[in-house]
């Protein structure tokens, strides 16, 4: 997974976003499949930033290998990683 980090410009109020996030802005519809792209003043904070990518990988890993649909992996990696 590659994690790549976007200005507030492009990312507006959202954290991080990937390709199978349902019902996301326009913007963020061509996103290469699997990477993430996530707000720069998330990247540039070590602690959340650790936390956004684990949140992140864990949410990958429901849809992926559990196939879970978004909402679901959505909410049970933030049971974990917030």
């Amino acid at each position: 997974m590659k994690f790549v980090p976007k200005p507030k410009s492009i990312m507006g109020d959202w954290i991080a976003v990937h390709s199978r996030v349902v019902h996301c802005p326009i913007q963020f519809k061509h996103i290469p499949w699997g990477t993430v792209w996530i707000r720069e003043d998330i990247w540039n904070s070590p602690v959340r930033r650790y936390h956004t990518i684990k949140h992140e990988e864990l949410e990958y890993h429901y849809m992926e290998d559990l196939k879970l649909s978004y909402p679901e992996a959505h909410r049970r990696a933030n049971l974990i990683w917030g």
